[in-house]
């Protein structure tokens, strides 16, 4: 909507209008207003108080539930890592095969250093 001079001057002229009748007295406002004890507006603000309780409960409620969902994510992508790592050498000799094996290692390892020297 674009704003004119004649746009102006008829949004003046209804203000106007409606300005220029009679200003009503404050005595008959008065006495069109009814008047409201004190203790029956507590109750109205006593409700937006219990209401934010229960909204910083709730708050509470959902963080506690985010922050388990977030664990719960790392701990299954950290086991999703551990599963896709390459497995180990399972080892499937008996107790003398492996103690032979290791022996023969370390015999290699001290020919070794030997030569290094």
């Amino acid at each position: 909507m674009k704003l004119t001079t004649g746009l102006i001057k008829r949004l003046i002229r209804e203000e106007r209008a409606k300005l220029s009748g009679k200003p009503e007295s404050t005595e008959k406002k008065a006495k069109q207003t009814k008047e409201v004890d004190a203790d029956k507006l507590a109750d109205t603000l006593e409700n937006p108080i219990d209401h934010m309780k229960a909204l910083k409960i709730k708050e509470a409620i959902y963080t506690k539930a985010l922050r388990k969902l977030d664990e719960a994510k790392k701990a299954k992508a950290l086991a999703e890592r551990k599963a896709s790592r390459p497995k180990t050498a399972t080892v499937t000799m008996t107790e003398s095969e492996l103690r032979n094996a290791l022996a023969e290692v370390r015999k290699q390892r001290k020919s070794l250093v030997k030569k290094s020297k």
